[in-house]
């Protein structure tokens, strides 16, 4: 008991900030009703439909019977759901509501998400001040808290979570002795298990760096054994989601494999990119800035902490550069919208003000540290509140019960581009029109007491499922 006491009074402060930004981060979930957002439909119906599978003890479905009005729908095929587990079995086995699940859910994903970036930047800085200081501020940032309300991006936002911790793996390859592994193994596993466009495109980073540093893994073979031994790790452990997934594309098509939208039609200027209310990074990255490059200039910072801002400089660059887009469309297409490299553009940036902030901040102790976090944590708050109330204006609020009963039948319940429908089908929306037939006699439907004896053939019938 004593153990746990000290442990306590050594983490009081990091408890202390933990506690502010959670509930900061839960303002807009503190009311009986649901926020509208881009995505609600699609994804609370991925949530209830996985509930509804477990109420018939089916478990790790890859068809969501519930979804597409009854009639079926690949979505867990496609999109990795293991985390959304945690509100489906709230619901099935706990009698929870789904609105009440989401919101327990949100607060599951919050908390791990403060204890990877945490973690991963102690690691970085030696420091549980500057730890702080990064996790806040990603935590706080526009990109994270608009993705998770505003667009209500479910899969993405959890996807974030674990772009911190590959950087970090990378940067203890490159580095560092390569001793802690698991920041990338724990990293893709929850990419893979998340959201497969963001984990495409830290892999694709991560590659480059790999690419740019290959002179590391010439001259340590032990390092580069440990990272394939990584990499095998990763893919046996969530084989059960790519094998099937990579089998069906072999054998069918399916609407995701001809792209509904076209990056090099998207406009997406420098304007954009710090001022955009939806898809930018935010103010709060603006003010920090200066500091930032009054640091990169200095003698005392490190090289690698230069690189990081490098790669921040080259990906933002391909982000507002709209020929590079019009040249590479075909191929860039995979990952929807430019906006999605906001994800890792953050976290590069977050990880280079925190290495400048590690050499800065030395000569303070640890007091001065800490009011310099608090007050930082205190900019960062006023700007996500300003976040706060743009998605407060206009958008509706709903409750259980309007939820609940439109859940099934809402035309956005299945994502715009009706992604893992097979290509042969035409008009995907005529699902939602579709008339549920009842088994009648002379006009009147059938009831079960009346005819006790009655019969049914279903050989060749055509049927769906129909929720209660």
């Amino acid at each position: 008991m004593e153990k746990v006491k000290e442990k306590i009074r050594d983490n009081f402060f990091v408890l202390l900030i933990f506690i502010l930004t959670i509930l900061i981060l839960t303002i807009p979930l503190m009311q009986e009703k649901l926020i509208y957002g881009d995505d609600m439909w699609f994804h609370l119906l991925r949530i209830q439909s996985l509930s509804d599978s477990l109420k018939c003890k089916s478990f790790f479905v890859k068809i969501n019977a519930s979804m597409a009005n009854g009639f079926g729908y690949a979505s867990s095929m496609f999109y990795p759901d293991l985390f959304l587990y945690v509100p489906a079995v709230l619901i099935a086995f706990f009698n929870l509501n789904l609105v009440l699940s989401y919101k327990i859910f949100v607060f599951f994903l919050l908390t791990l998400m403060f204890v990877l970036f945490y973690k991963s930047f102690l690691y970085i800085s030696d420091n549980k001040n500057i730890a702080l200081f990064g996790t806040v501020f990603l935590m706080l940032s526009k990109v994270m808290v608009l993705s998770l309300y505003s667009r209500f991006a479910l899969g993405e936002f959890i996807g974030f979570i674990f772009i911190l911790p590959a950087l970090v793996g990378m940067y203890d390859y490159i580095y560092k002795d390569f001793s802690r592994p698991q920041f990338l193994i724990i990293a893709f596993i929850g990419l893979i298990n998340s959201h497969l466009i963001t984990g495409l495109i830290v892999l694709i980073f991560c590659l480059l760096i790999f690419i740019i540093n290959i002179k590391t893994s010439i001259k340590n073979p032990n390092k580069l054994l440990k990272l394939l031994g990584s990499t095998v790790l990763v893919l046996l452990v969530a084989a059960y989601f790519w094998m099937p997934l990579t089998e069906q594309l072999l054998h069918q098509k399916f609407y995701l494999s001809n792209s509904w939208t076209d990056v090099s039609n998207e406009e997406y200027t420098i304007y954009d990119f710090f001022a955009n209310p939806k898809y930018s990074i935010g103010y709060s990255v603006i003010i920090s800035i200066p500091f930032l490059l009054y640091g990169l200039f200095s003698k005392k910072i490190e090289n690698h902490a230069k690189k990081y801002f490098y790669y921040f400089i080259l990906i933002t660059t391909l982000l507002v550069l709209s020929p590079v887009w019009n040249v590479f469309s075909s191929g860039l297409n995979i990952i929807q919208f430019k906006w999605r490299l906001l994800g890792i553009i953050i976290d590069l940036y977050i990880i280079s003000l925190v290495m400048v902030m590690k050499e800065y901040l030395k000569e303070f102790n640890s007091e001065k540290q800490k009011l310099i976090l608090l007050i930082s944590f205190s900019i960062l708050a006023f700007f996500t509140f300003d976040n706060y109330n743009n998605y407060y204006v206009g958008n509706l609020k709903y409750d259980e019960q309007y939820i609940k009963e439109n859940l099934y039948v809402n035309t956005e319940s299945i994502g715009g581009g009706f992604e893992y429908l097979p290509i042969e089908v035409q008009n995907p929306l005529d699902i939602f029109h579709s008339i549920t037939n009842i088994a009648t006699i002379n006009g009147k439907e059938i009831k079960g007491e009346k005819y006790p004896n009655l019969i049914f053939s279903l050989n060749n019938a055509r049927y769906r499922w129909r929720h209660n």
